[in-house]
């Protein structure tokens, strides 16, 4: 069986069409940038501590239950070492507690402390809010779209 001529670089070159529209993963990367930034200057105003943006992500995935920290350094594309500096600074900030995992006396799970709950609460209310101005800027439509992609095929991406 014959293997197909590897492709150029012309070959690889996008056509007009797609030269023309915004790349959909700068989109959704500028999104998340707006929204994260969103919420550390909000949260900042408020009196709470800067959340560097890989922490944040760490509580969102919290949020979604994701609480393993191989589970976490895996969604996030790092290391295992660095998502345990992560979780070693939010640890102390009072943010997160690392607890014994009931399934696996090995492993740890990542829990919300209680002492940064009010804080926790300020970032949801603060996360609805900058949802419904995107609502207001881009269209009620557009965001409950965005919303439904939770119900989406999230399994690994086809080779193309």
């Amino acid at each position: 069986m014959s293997m197909p001529a590897p492709k150029t670089v012309t070959d690889l070159e996008p056509d007009e069409e797609t030269r023309a529209q915004p790349l959909l993963m700068w989109q959704f990367l500028r999104a998340l940038i707006w929204l994260d930034r969103g919420l550390q200057q909000n949260l900042v105003e408020r009196g709470w501590p800067n959340v560097p943006r890989t922490e944040s992500q760490v509580m969102i995935l919290m949020a979604v239950g994701i609480n393993r920290p191989i589970d976490i350094a895996r969604s996030l594309g790092l290391t295992r070492q660095a998502i345990n500096q992560t979780l070693n600074q939010l640890v102390e900030k009072k943010l997160v507690k690392l607890v014994n995992d009931p399934n696996d006396r090995r492993c740890k799970i990542v829990r919300y402390a209680e002492e940064g709950e009010a804080m926790r609460l300020d970032a949801l209310h603060i996360m609805a809010e900058l949802e419904r101005e995107l609502g207001r800027r881009g269209g009620r439509s557009a965001l409950e779209c965005l919303r439904r992609m939770n119900k989406w095929d999230w399994s690994d991406p086809p080779m193309v």
